[in-house]
C-alpha cells in the first residue's frame, strides 16, 4: 500500500497549466490513500468548489487508478507560519498512519503549504525511525507556481483542460529529498548537547547512527568518554588506540583511581543525580581518610587489622603491640564509650575520623575529615533505607550545606593530602571541548 500525506497550499491543485505539488505527487506515485491537510483558508476553497478532491478524482479517472481521499480539516488554523504547530500535528498524524498501516510506503509532499509546513515535513521525515519519503516538486517555471490572486475566481474545469501534465509525455518534476545529511546535522547537534550534559552513553548510541559522517577521532573520543565515565581505563585505552590523544590526566594507578572516582562524583552532582552522589560519598571518604590516617599515624590502617575471610578487622591484639597502636586503641575506646568502647569490626571512616582528629597536625585536614564523616553518616541512612525524594534540598536540610559545598570540601581534602592534583577538576570539560572540536571537523 502506498500513502501520500500532503498539506494544501496556494499552488494546488493546478496553476499556470501545470499540476500543483499535491496533484503531481498523486500523478507520479499513484498513492492508494491520500491524506489532505487543510488550514482555515484552504478549507474555505475546498468547501466552495471541492477543487482539490475533485482534481484527484479526475486524475484517478484519467489514470484508471482509485485514490481514496481523507480530509484532515483544521478550520480554526489561521496562524500558518508557526513551525511548532505543524511539527506536533504532523508528527501525531503520521504516527497514527504508521500504526494503522505498518507496511505502507509513505510519502509526504514537502512542496505544498507554508515554509513552516515544509520544514516540519522534512524534519519529521529525517527523524523518523522508519522510511518516510519527503518529496520535492519543482514548479516547472522560472518563478514559483503560487498565484494567490487567481484563487477566488478559480475555474477548476478550465484549469484541468489546460493542464499540460495531462499529456502522455509529461515531465516528472518530483525528487525524493536525500535526508541523511540533514539528519546528520540534527543528530550531531543532539550529540553536542548530550556531551555537554555528560551523557556519553546516549551520545555514543546516536554517534553509531552517523559514524560514517564523523571524524574518526570524534567517534573514538566519545567511546573513550563513555568508558571513562564507567571508570573503565582499559576501555579508554582501547577506544583511543591509534591516536595520540590522552584524556586521563593522572597516570599513577592509585592516584588515578581516586582522581577519576572523585571527578565522576562531580559529574553526578552536575547531572543532579543526588542519590548517586550521596551513595558515592562513602568510597570516596574511605580512601581520603585512609590516606589522611596514614599521614597522621605513619602507618596504614590495615596494618592494625587481622584479615578474616577477606575482610580487614581491627585487632586489639595487634593494636597493643606498639605505642601508636595503643594510642589509637585509647582514642577509639573514648570515641565509642557509649557503645562499650572499642570493638573488633571491619574498619571504616567511623574509626578513621576520630584518630585523624586527635593525631593529625593539620587543622584543615581535621576539619575536612569531620565534615565529610558527618555528611556520610547523616546522609547515607536516609538515602539507602528510605523511599524518599533525594535532592539538593535534602542535603541542605540534613547537613546545613549544599551538595556543591560538600563536594568542594571533598576536593580540598583530596588536594590537601596529596592524592589529587588541584589542576584536574576541569578535566571532563576539557575532554568535552576536545570532543566538540572533533565533531566540527
Amino acid at each position: 500500500m502506498r500513502i501520500l500525506f500532503s498539506a494544501i497550499g496556494g499552488s494546488d491543485p493546478i496553476k499556470r497549466m501545470l499540476d500543483g505539488p499535491m496533484l503531481h505527487c498523486c500523478r507520479v506515485y499513484k498513492p492508494d490513500r491520500v491524506y489532505l491537510y487543510f488550514s482555515q483558508k484552504m478549507l474555505e476553497y475546498e468547501n466552495k468548489d471541492q477543487r482539490y478532491t475533485w482534481a484527484i478524482e479526475r486524475l484517478g479517472e484519467k489514470l484508471g487508478h482509485k485514490f481514496e481521499t481523507v480530509k484532515i480539516e483544521r478550520s480554526k488554523l489561521a496562524e500558518v507560519q508557526l513551525f511548532d504547530t505543524f511539527y506536533n500535528d504532523f508528527e501525531g498524524i503520521l504516527s497514527e498512519i504508521e500504526e494503522q498501516y505498518p507496511d505502507a510506503e509513505i510519502y509526504v509532499n514537502a512542496s505544498s503549504g507554508t515554509p513552516a509546513m515544509k520544514s516540519a515535513y522534512v524534519v519529521i521525515a529525517a527523524m523518523s525511525n522508519r522510511k518516510i519519503n519527503a518529496v520535492q516538486v519543482s514548479s516547472g517555471h522560472n518563478a514559483p507556481v503560487h498565484d494567490r490572486d487567481s484563487d477566488e475566481g478559480y475555474d477548476k474545469e478550465l484549469q484541468w483542460e489546460l493542464n499540460q501534465d495531462n499529456e502522455p509525455n509529461f515531465t516528472d518534476r518530483t525528487t525524493i529529498i536525500d535526508s541523511p545529511r540533514f539528519l546528520v546535522k540534527i543528530k550531531k547537534e543532539n550529540v553536542r548537547r548530550l556531551v555537554a550534559a555528560y551523557d556519553y552513553s546516549a551520545a555514543r548510541i546516536m554517534v553509531e547512527e552517523i559514524e560514517e559522517y564523523l571524524h574518526p577521532d570524534a567517534v573514538k573520543l566519545i567511546n573513550a568518554a563513555e568508558a571513562r565515565a564507567k571508570l573503565d581505563y582499559v576501555g579508554v585505552v582501547k577506544a583511543l588506540k591509534g591516536t595520540d590523544i590522552s584524556i586521563i590526566p593522572v597516570k599513577d594507578d592509585k592516584k588515578r583511581d581516586i582522581t577519576e572516582y572523585l571527578l565522576r562524583l562531580g559529574i553526578m552532582l552536575k547531572q543532579h543525580d543526588y542519590l548517586g552522589f550521596i551513595r558515592g560519598i562513602t568510597p570516596a571518604a574511605s580512601e581520603l581518610m585512609r590516606t589522611a590516617f596514614q599521614t597522621a599515624v605513619g602507618n596504614d590502617i590495615e596494618n592494625y587489622c587481622a584479615k578474616v575471610n577477606g575482610h580487614f578487622i581491627l585487632s586489639e591484639e595487634i593494636l597493643r603491640q606498639t605505642d601508636k597502636g595503643l594510642e589509637i586503641l585509647n582514642i577509639l575506646d573514648n570515641e565509642f564509650v557509649k557503645r562499650g568502647g572499642f570493638r573488633e569490626i571491619e574498619w571504616s571512616t567511623a574509626q578513621l575520623e576520630p584518630v585523624i582528629s586527635e593525631m593529625s597536625d593539620d587543622e584543615k585536614i581535621k576539619k575536612y575529615a569531620n565534615v565529610i564523616r558527618k555528611a556520610e553518616y547523616t546522609l547515607r541512612n536516609p538515602a539507602a533505607h528510605t523511599i524518599i525524594s533525594v535532592g539538593d534540598d535534602l542535603i541542605q536540610r540534613q547537613i546545613d550545606m549544599s551538595g556543591a559545598d560538600l563536594y568542594d570540601v571533598i576536593k580540598k581534602m583530596a588536594v590537601r593530602i596529596g592524592l589529587v592534583p588541584k589542576t584536574v577538576w576541569n578535566s571532563y570539560d576539557e575532554m568535552n571541548e576536545l570532543i566538540l572540536n572533533k565533531l566540527d571537523i
